[in-house]
């Protein structure tokens, strides 16, 4: 799991600068922003829902996640956590050419709180969207 998550971001990180930039840089233009994102994610990663789910990510980001990438990552997340049972957005750092919004997770079968970070940027078509999605 973490060889794939390593993996997406090398693969995403070399398009960023040229593809997108921060989606905001106020606590509240990114918190408009990276609440509605967070909790579609969360959502659609607990129900499995590969469709929706792989539509708030940029385009270079969906080349990377296949249905088969995505079922395995769910997987195991759901295998050694559990489904996500309740989550808090944190705040944002901008950081090169992309905004990591920071969320307070718990899960159902460990109730362990750990951080999720979800790296969001504006394309050049003015979309915000998730370009990576991770946690600790």
């Amino acid at each position: 799991m973490q060889k794939i998550i390593i993996l997406l971001v090398l693969l995403v990180a070399g398009n960023i600068s040229l593809n997108a930039t921060y989606v905001g840089t106020t606590n509240d233009e990114v918190r408009k922003i990276a609440i509605p994102i967070g909790e579609k994610l969360f959502s659609y990663k607990n129900n499995n829902d590969y469709t929706n789910y792989i539509q708030l990510f940029s385009e270079d980001t969906r080349k990377h996640i296949t249905k088969k990438v995505f079922d395995q990552s769910v997987a195991n997340f759901t295998k050694r956590f559990g489904k996500i049972t309740s989550y808090e957005y944190l705040g944002h750092l901008n950081q090169d050419d992309m905004t990591a919004s920071l969320w307070k997770v718990k899960c159902k079968k460990t109730k362990k709180v750990f951080l999720m970070t979800i790296l969001l940027s504006k394309q050049k078509n003015g979309e915000n969207k998730a370009i990576d999605l991770f946690y600790k």
